[in-house]
């Protein structure tokens, strides 16, 4: 059985999918940088665990738009940074998944 938390951050909205076969959350925040984003955002993680780490950008109707390979990532902080030059102004949402939880947060990209 998983268990929904819907958690607010200064950055946005959080989703935080908690199994309960990890003791506690692998994923400690995600912050966005620069705020707002324009041709780029930096997307901080925080992890209180090691673990697999699957990063991908959605825009707000849901389709995805961008992924970075799963990857082992060590406790601590890392930065993962999508092109956005592209992409039309308006909401987008980042996922971040491991073994044993997913959060979302969500930023806007400035209209040009």
């Amino acid at each position: 059985k998983k268990e929904l938390f819907v958690l607010w951050h200064e950055n946005g909205l959080f989703f935080d999918l908690s199994s309960p076969d990890m003791p506690g959350n692998v994923i400690e925040s995600i912050n966005f940088y620069p705020t707002p984003p324009d041709t780029y955002v930096d997307v901080e993680i925080k992890l209180y665990q090691p673990a697999t780490v699957e990063v991908k950008l959605f825009q707000s109707n849901g389709r995805e738009i961008r992924s970075v390979e799963k990857e082992f990532f060590q406790r601590g902080t890392y930065m993962v940074r999508f092109d956005l030059e592209a992409l039309p102004g308006g909401g987008y949402f980042v996922r971040v998944g491991t073994p044993w939880d997913t959060s979302m947060a969500h930023f806007t990209k400035g209209m040009l």
